[in-house]
């Protein structure tokens, strides 16, 4: 009767009354201390043919690590199959699994097993942790500009909020990652790799298209990138950022909160890119940058799933949710791809117009009109009458 009730009350405090380590676990321990991991894997699986429906999430990530020490990879992706089919999935499993493929240098397998533990993660340290594993694949692997990204976002979130566990080591770690990665800033290394990205070619070309004749440009969550850089034509530009405004050359840097800062002109472009994912209020923020200025231009992740990014506090984004911060659609908007898959919505807004923009391309007249309204010749001479219908 006392058994009955122990496996009663362990499957309903499984914190309280943990299953306890019997002679058999202890045995199979003391045989991954001793490196003997072909005995071990046979006492784990011997372990797990129990059938104990308690069966803790560990048993499985130590027959995993038994299997990567010997780099038995399909036993490793079997074994995590078996921890999923019976409901054993625990961050412990998958993060085992992308170290053993990122032994053998499997960087694809290693950073898909990364990311699972990530999303499987339950607590704010576990969380972060399998995030700094991400980072160090993508590093490695994959996408420095990402890997710069993620981490940055943790060493924010860390002196936010510190480890649970004041003996921590997850602050080293971080560091040591981004010392790795052969930057001093890991935010150069972010740069480097984003300005070729497909979507900042796409922003590029949208600033050549609409942008050349605006006098008055401000950057809004700057961040140190030099966007402002992409408008050398413009008399005046602004980078607004609480902390880190671009100091580039004929750039005037703003250290100030965006909600309460004025501009001390009427602004023509108003920039933000990769930022409005980052603030709690989206929709107070992306109607104050309608108020700023005639044209808008923003960049978001598009439909990012919850909690690839501990620096990212909106996600799943797409063009009705930016619609529904913005209280209205923007004229023209463009979903870029890159080659990894992450998407990125761009939207551009038109605050004296709500007409739709097909084509946004050097020869539209909707690009002239921009131009046009900026620019010398609609000061002096004026537009031509079928520019002017458009501006």
């Amino acid at each position: 009767m006392f058994g009955i009730w122990s496996r009663v009350r362990r499957r309903l405090w499984p914190e309280k009354y943990p299953v306890p380590l019997d002679d058999k676990i202890i045995a199979a321990q003391n045989l991954m201390r001793e490196g003997d991991w072909a005995q071990a894997i046979d006492a784990w699986k011997a372990i797990i043919a129990r059938g104990d429906e308690l069966m803790p999430a560990t048993v499985y990530a130590r027959l995993i690590e038994a299997y990567r020490q010997l780099g038995a990879l399909e036993d490793v992706e079997q074994t995590v199959a078996e921890a999923e089919a019976e409901g054993a999935g625990h961050i412990s499993i998958y993060a085992g699994a992308a170290q053993a493929f990122l032994k053998v240098d499997r960087g694809e397998k290693a950073l898909a097993f990364a990311r699972k533990a990530a999303s499987r993660a339950e607590s704010l340290d576990d969380k972060r942790e399998a995030l700094a594993l991400v980072a160090s694949v993508e590093s490695e692997y994959a996408d420095k500009a990402k890997a710069a990204e993620l981490l940055t976002g943790l060493v924010a979130s860390l002196q936010q909020k510190p480890p649970g566990d004041p003996q921590s080591i997850l602050r080293g770690q971080i560091e040591r990652q981004i010392e790795r990665m052969g930057a001093k800033d890991a935010w150069d290394a972010y740069w480097r790799q984003r300005q070729d990205y497909v979507y900042m070619h796409v922003i590029r070309k949208l600033i050549e298209t609409v942008g050349p004749s605006a006098r008055v440009v401000a950057d809004i969550g700057s961040n140190r990138t030099p966007i402002l850089d992409f408008y050398q034509g413009a008399p005046k530009r602004y980078s607004v950022d609480l902390e880190n405004p671009y100091r580039g050359e004929n750039v005037t840097a703003v250290t100030e909160d965006f909600y309460t800062w004025h501009p001390p002109e009427p602004v023509d472009l108003v920039t933000c890119f990769q930022t409005i994912e980052h603030v709690p209020d989206p929709e107070r923020f992306t109607r104050r940058l309608l108020e700023y200025g005639e044209v808008v231009l923003l960049s978001v992740p598009h439909k990012e799933p919850t909690g690839l990014n501990p620096g990212h506090i909106q996600n799943d984004i797409d063009y009705d949710t930016i619609v529904s911060w913005a209280g209205r659609e923007p004229n023209f908007h463009y979903i870029a791809r890159e080659l990894s898959g992450d998407e990125r919505i761009i939207c551009l807004f038109d605050t004296r117009s709500t007409a739709r923009i097909d084509q946004l391309n050097s020869e539209s007249a909707a690009a002239m009109a921009f131009r046009f309204r900026w620019g010398e010749m609609n000061r002096t001479s004026g537009l031509p009458e079928k520019t002017k219908e458009q501006a």
